[in-house]
C-alpha cells in the first residue's frame, strides 16, 4: 500500500504504472487519460470534486494488474486499484470502468 498525500502523488503513481495511453496518442490525449484515472481514484477515495487543497487526503492505494491466467501476460489497463480512505472501508476501482 502506498500513501497518497495530494493529487501529485496520485498522478505520479498512475504514471509510473504506465496507464497514460498508447504511443499513438497525442500528448494531450495521454494527459487526458492520466487525469481521468486520477479523478476516478480521487472520487473512489471520497475526495470532493472541485475542492482546492488536500481535502480528502491522505488515503492509501494499491494497484493490481490483470494477469491472463492462460498466458501469464500482464495487462495493466484491465487492472484495478484498491483505494482505502483515511476514514471508511476500502473500495476497488476497475480501470475498464473508467472513461478514458
Amino acid at each position: 500500500m502506498k500513501k497518497m498525500n495530494n493529487w501529485e502523488d496520485v498522478l505520479a503513481y498512475v504514471h509510473k504504472r504506465g496507464l497514460e495511453g498508447s504511443i499513438q496518442d497525442t500528448i494531450q490525449e495521454r494527459q487526458d487519460k492520466l487525469m481521468a484515472v486520477v479523478r476516478a481514484i480521487e472520487r473512489t477515495a471520497g475526495v470532493p470534486e472541485g475542492v482546492a487543497g488536500d481535502v480528502g487526503y491522505p488515503f492509501w492505494i494499491e494497484f493490481e494488474p490483470y494477469v491472463n491466467p492462460a498466458t501469464g501476460h500482464e495487462y495493466p489497463w484491465l487492472g484495478k486499484f484498491q483505494v482505502i480512505p483515511s476514514e471508511g472501508k476500502g473500495k476497488f476501482l476497475e480501470l475498464k470502468d473508467v472513461k478514458r
